[in-house]
C-alpha cells in the first residue's frame, strides 16, 4: 500500500502526515505504529517480562494501529 492510497488519494494529506509523523523509510503510518510498537515493548519487556518481546510489540501494535495524529481528518480515515 502507498502513502496516497493509504490517506483514499488525498495528497495533501499524505504529504501532512509524511513531513509531521514518517520518518525516512516510513511508507504509512502502519509502518510508524509497528516503530512505536517496537520501542515501546523494548521499554516494557525491560521492566515485565511477563511476555515476550514479540507479544509486547504485537499488543503495542494493536493499539497503536488505532491511533490517528489528530488532525481535523480524522474521522475520513478511520
Amino acid at each position: 500500500m502507498t502513502l496516497l492510497e493509504y490517506f483514499k488519494g488525498d495528497d495533501f494529506a499524505a504529504t501532512v502526515w509524511q513531513s509531521k509523523y514518517g520518518q525516512k523509510g516510513e511508507i504509512t503510518p502502519i509502518d510508524m505504529h509497528k516503530r512505536m510498537a517496537k520501542e515501546f515493548a523494548r521499554t516494557r519487556f525491560k521492566k515485565d517480562t511477563s511476555r515476550t518481546l514479540e507479544e509486547w510489540t504485537e499488543y503495542f501494535f494493536d493499539i497503536f494501529n488505532k491511533i490517528y495524529p489528530k488532525s481535523k481528518t480524522d474521522e475520513f480515515y478511520h
